[in-house]
Order: C-alpha cells, then structure tokens, then sequence
C-alpha cells in the first residue's frame, strides 16, 4: 500500500502593499549587491497608516548571533504590541552562501560548509508573513555579470507572489519571523 502525501499548505494572496513591498526589497538588494556593498541581514515590517505604509527597519547587523537576533525580533514585537501598531507583514532578508553537492559525494564524505567549498555560490534568502499568517519563503542565487547582478529563483514554485501558504507543518523556518509573530500574535 503507497503511503499517502500530506496536503499541500493552502494558498492565498498578500496584500498589493506587502506585495509592493517585497519587490521593492528584491530591487535593493540587487543595487546593493552592484554597488558592492552586499546585502545585511535585516528584518522590514509593513505598518499600514491612513496615507501612505511605513516601514521600519530592524538593526540585525548589530547583533552577533542568532540568539540575539531573535531576542531582538521578539521585542521589537512587544514594544509594537504595547505602542499599538498595526503591522501587516515582516520580511526578512539576508545575503548567503550555498554547496550543490553530488549525493553519491554526500553519502560518501558528508556535508560540505559552504563557507570551506571553493565552489560555493551567493544567495539571496528572503522570507515573508503577513499579519494573517501567509508566507512565502523564497532562495534566489546571485548570478553577476558584466551587465551587473540579477537574482534566478532556486525555488521556483514560490517565486510568484501569488502562491503564498499559510503556515503549518511545512511552513517557512525563519526564526527571525517566528520569533516576531508568535510575540505579536500572543
């Protein structure tokens, strides 16, 4: 008896100002990447307002570990909780390295660090959830040229923005976001 596959996450649409601000994130981390500047790990919220959407910006290039980054995620969350904001999504960012690695090399050495493979290649990670729980988490590599850099989606099945998820089970892994919404939703 073939074992059953689990459902795939329900999809839904962000909204045109997450939407929005997703594309304008993508379009600075490319002019940042051209400037030579690279792309620091940050964490964008959208907060709605009556005239235009505001955007704040958390520090996470001021901390030195992932502990500390989510620390800072969940209060920032607090403090947006307390002062009442509305916030309607977050999105995270962050330039990476990644190995492709042959699986018969895999199972006979093991997992190659990126970081150690000469060969490695740059990433772009970006992760998103509205304030309804949708997300979309998507990997672009960083392909450079002479006409400057462009970002190839290495998961092509979220790369249309349309094809959000909510999360469950199978949901994103960003612990950043995490540690922002289950504060903020509390």
């Amino acid at each position: 008896m073939e074992a059953k596959k689990p459902p795939l996450p329900k999809r839904s649409n962000p909204s045109s100002s997450v939407r929005s601000l997703y594309s304008l994130i993508l379009k600075g981390a490319v002019k940042d990447i051209n400037d030579q500047k690279g792309v620091p790990p940050r964490v964008i919220f959208c907060i709605p307002g009556e005239e235009k959407t505001r955007m704040m910006v958390a520090p996470l290039d001021q901390c030195e570990t992932s502990e500390a980054r989510s620390s800072l995620m969940s209060f920032i969350a607090q403090k947006s909780k307390e002062k009442k904001l509305k916030v309607e999504a977050s999105i995270s960012v962050c330039e990476a390295w990644y190995s492709v690695i042959q699986k018969d090399v895999y199972e006979s050495e093991g997992a190659v660090q990126p970081s150690q493979d000469p060969n490695k290649k740059e990433a772009l990670m970006v992760a998103a959830e509205d304030d309804k729980g949708n997300c979309v988490e998507n990997v672009y590599e960083i392909v450079r040229g002479k006409d400057g850099a462009k970002l190839v989606s290495l998961t092509g099945e979220f790369e249309d923005l349309g094809k959000w998820y909510l999360r469950n089970k199978s949901g994103i892994q960003n612990n950043l976001l995490t540690a922002f919404w289950s504060v903020y939703r509390s």
